[in-house]
């Protein structure tokens, strides 16, 4: 979890805690009113965000002006969708704000990766490779956007909430009318004041679940994860039974968003129910994937007896000690 991240969701903390009759601190729900006008700051300062980092990503103007419509026609209407449909299905309470500092991360460091004149990276998951690209172009910037805010708004759903989410996405992706047979419509216009840009997806999404797709820039498709699953898999003989990693579509968006992530130098939070294979899949991305060139790695083991001191022993046991 980045240290941005962390102090926004302090401050989150902070403004909920107030005090009751008793005395004791209690949690004050926020108003509606105050959650949608949260969205709508939420939009703008995202977008101040991207146009500060136009020089930083080589973006051209016309670029900007796409990335700021993707924004004002599609980060309202999925808010307002989290307050009116989905409260119910939300596994992972955070704020709007959160969620689209979570969206803009996964872009810059998709953007850095792919796009960058200086980058040399090769995407390397499962069978696939991605290549790093001369240009960008509309149809990158669209499908970019609409894998982030996938992986940064559906983090917080269960799989009901996914399909809903995952619907609502490539109905309104697909369909510029499809707004305005939705129930979310007229609270939307009303008072949001958001309005139709009529914005279709150059490059439609398929009639699946957007979090089993990702975007190869290359041919300028959508594929699946499972497309990028080898047809054999590579098993040493001696591996021992535990060690056995069978890759799978959830395994190699695994595989992709690690990479993604370190590469840029960003911290990486895997999370999961007990037994999801967690531990199995970054074990084996550390041993297996990881530039041992750039990076060195280590395991710390935490349980509720774990003290500071204890972490703190592990962590400098593994650093170089600077030589006199």
């Amino acid at each position: 979890i980045s240290s941005e991240e962390e102090n926004m969701t302090k401050t989150e903390n902070k403004r909920k805690l107030v005090k009751s009759k008793t005395g004791l601190p209690t949690e004050k729900k926020k108003s509606k009113r105050l959650v949608r006008r949260e969205s709508i700051m939420t939009t703008r300062s995202s977008l101040n965000s991207f146009s500060k980092k136009k020089k930083l990503h080589n973006l051209k103007g016309s670029h900007c002006s796409h990335f700021t419509a993707l924004f004002e026609w599609l980060i309202p209407p999925i808010n307002l969708l989290f307050e009116m449909e989905l409260q119910n299905h939300v596994i992972e309470t955070s704020s709007p704000a959160l969620r689209v500092h979570r969206m803009t991360t996964l872009i810059d460091t998709l953007l850095h990766n792919t796009y960058s004149k200086n980058s040399d990276f090769c995407h390397t998951f499962g069978s696939e490779r991605i290549f790093c690209q001369t240009y960008l172009r509309n149809i990158d910037i669209e499908c970019i956007f609409v894998f982030a805010l996938a992986w940064s708004f559906g983090n917080d759903l269960n799989s009901t909430g996914q399909t809903i989410l995952s619907d609502f996405v490539m109905n309104i992706g697909n369909d510029s009318d499809y707004i305005y047979t939705h129930k979310i419509f007229k609270m939307l216009t009303s008072k949001l004041k958001w309005q139709n840009l009529g914005i279709e997806l150059e490059l439609p999404l398929p009639k699946t679940s957007i979090f089993q797709l990702y975007y190869n820039p290359d041919l300028k498709k959508w594929k699946s994860w499972a497309d990028a699953v080898p047809l054999k898999a590579n098993i040493d003989v001696d591996a021992s039974f535990q060690n056995i990693l069978i890759p799978t579509p959830i395994g190699i968006a695994f595989e992709f968003h690690a990479q993604s992530y370190i590469n840029q130098n960003v911290p990486l939070l895997l999370y999961g129910s007990t037994g999801s294979g967690k531990s199995a899949h970054a074990t084996n991305f550390l041993h297996e994937k990881l530039n041992k060139i750039l990076f060195t790695h280590f395991t710390l083991h935490f349980s509720a007896n774990t003290t500071v001191e204890q972490t703190q022993h592990e962590l400098t046991d593994n650093l170089e000690k600077p030589r006199k």
